[in-house]
């Protein structure tokens, strides 16, 4: 199953990167079930501009993205009240 994200605000370096994507998870367990994500696709991503940080980026790399990436997935999953509210909605 996927679970959206949207407009989700991840720190990189100092800077925040804004993403756009989805993760996948799936329901485990019996009698207690749980979710658990698998993986994370970001799908596109745009670094924050405040006047306080004004920098321009132009990119970023394979490295960069993966461990963005890596590092949603370990929130996520961290995120037990949305692992649980999620195999619940899977349940019913």
């Amino acid at each position: 199953m996927r679970y959206p994200l949207e407009n989700q605000e991840v720190e990189l370096g100092g800077r925040t990167v804004k993403i756009n994507g989805f993760a996948t998870y799936e329901v485990e367990g019996n009698p207690c079930h749980f979710a658990r994500f698998t993986k994370v696709k970001i799908l596109d991503w745009t670094f924050i501009v405040t006047p306080f940080d004004p920098k321009v980026e132009t990119g970023l790399t394979k490295e960069d993205l993966n461990a963005l990436q890596d590092s949603i997935l370990d929130n996520l999953n961290e995120n037990y009240e949305l692992c649980d509210y999620l195999a619940g909605e899977y349940l019913s």
